[in-house]
Parts: C-alpha cells; structure tokens; sequence
C-alpha cells in the first residue's frame, strides 16, 4: 500500500514530501490510516545528530490520529473494548 511521508534523508537536511510503499500488516498488527500528525521539537532536533549516529531514511511525525485501515490475521478484537 502507497503512504505519504515526511522523510529526512541526511543529516541537516530538508524533510521531504515522499510516497512510501508499505507492507500488509503482519498477523499482529494493525495499520493506522493517519488523517493528521505533526512533527514535533525532538524531531527536529534529531536532524542534527551526528552523520554517524544519523540512521537514514527517517519518517518523522509520531503525534497523530488515525482510523483503523486494516488487521493481521491474530489482530481482531484486540485494544478498546475488545480485550
């Protein structure tokens, strides 16, 4: 599946706008559709780690809200409501 992302692909650099392919969900994940995120201070901050320590590609943004999109196999009725 095609997600959109913002990726840093150097240290120091400009975050990217990039599509990203995505794998199916393993049997015990769920994947989110994320409807809105925001990068936050520690984020940026990471982009002036040093070369060395710097692991590229990185997609940034883990303050978000999503809907459910889809559900490995073992997935169901896990989380809210469904032990």
């Amino acid at each position: 599946m095609k997600v959109t992302a913002a990726v840093l692909r150097e240290p120091s650099g400009s975050f990217q706008i990039e599509e990203l392919e995505l794998g199916e969900p393993n049997a015990d994940e769920v994947v989110v559709r994320m409807v809105g995120t925001g990068v936050c201070h520690p984020d940026l901050l990471s982009r002036e780690l040093p070369a060395e320590r710097f692991m590229a590609p990185i997609v940034f943004g883990h303050a978000c809200a999503g809907v459910v999109g889809a559900v490995g196999a073992e997935g169901r009725g896990r989380g809210r409501g469904g032990g």
